[in-house]
């Protein structure tokens, strides 16, 4: 079973641990309300917290990471954020970021310049409801030429009103060298998430930005094998780690590894079968940890 999937190149750490964000998009499925605004005393708790997830983290773990810090909340925004970059590559791991992009462009330049050829990846995310569109594509073409195109992408929701805008966003930002990919949009719903029924005109938009994930189809994997657990895992703000997305939002007992507060954590020792319906969450595709997604 297990000869049929090669082991990755690349060990992740989805570390989601913030929720709080500047933004209020209509189609955001992650962030709490109630979190968007953190009081001082809110921050400092979670940022005390946060140094004991990144502690117990680094004594955990064996080999090298890449640490990537991304939803539901914008990590720009976790207290001592550089701080916490600094001592991940201090022992020995490399970084990625998702990112709103609404940073300073002085902030963006400090995180690229302290992460420097540690950092694996950088995804902007691109949020049309929130975001000054000449600002953004100013501050992304000037990261662009420090960082690089092979590190450095945007990437914007499939929003089915608005794939002819995005289309002709994607192809300024890809006239300027930099990566515009667009990502599936999905809701809520009883048995998981939902994803739009784009046409036949959408679907190939969507496929001229993306290949590999243009619809819904593209996401099944279930019966397969996965490394997910073992060489990946997901790590939220109260310490909870979980082998993927979906076992998190399913409250999966067998995807549930423990917690990084009291030191319950433990990794699979190896690949296991995806039981999910859907794999949203995209990394472990992007990183070909599911079997079917290594060619």
């Amino acid at each position: 079973m297990i000869k049929k999937l090669k082991k990755p190149k690349n060990k992740i750490i989805e570390f989601g641990i913030t929720s709080s964000c500047n933004y209020n998009c209509s189609y955001c499925i992650g962030v709490n309300n109630k979190e968007r605004k953190l009081s001082k005393k809110e921050i400092l708790k979670d940022s005390k917290k946060i140094e004991i997830l990144l502690k117990n983290t680094l004594k955990k773990i064996k080999g090298n990471w890449i640490f990537n810090f991304g939803g539901p909340g914008e990590p720009f925004l976790i207290p001592n954020f550089f701080k916490l970059v600094k001592k991940i590559i201090r022992n020995g791991h490399k970084i990625g970021i998702v990112s709103n992009f609404s940073a300073s462009l002085k902030n963006l330049t400090k995180f690229c310049e302290i992460t420097g050829n540690n950092l694996v990846q950088f995804n902007a995310s691109l949020h049309l409801e929130q975001a000054n569109i000449d600002e953004f594509f100013k501050k992304a073409v000037l990261i662009n030429k420090k960082i690089g195109r092979r590190r450095f992408s945007v990437l914007s929701v499939a929003r089915k009103n608005k794939i002819i805008q995005l289309s002709k966003i994607g192809e300024k930002f890809r006239k300027e060298g930099i990566v515009f990919s667009m990502q599936l949009e999905k809701k809520s719903g009883k048995k998981g998430y939902q994803y739009p029924r784009y046409n036949k005109e959408e679907g190939e938009i969507i496929r001229s930005f993306r290949s590999n994930i243009c619809s819904r189809n593209d996401l099944i994997f279930k019966g397969k094998n996965c490394w997910s657990g073992c060489q990946y895992f997901i790590v939220d703000r109260e310490g909870g780690v979980w082998r993927c997305y979906p076992a998190q939002k399913d409250r999966n007992k067998d995807g549930y590894l423990g917690n990084l507060i009291d030191k319950s954590f433990n990794l699979k020792e190896g690949p296991t079968i995806c039981p999910y319906p859907c794999c949203f969450c995209i990394t472990p595709i992007v990183f070909k940890l599911i079997e079917g997604s290594e060619e």
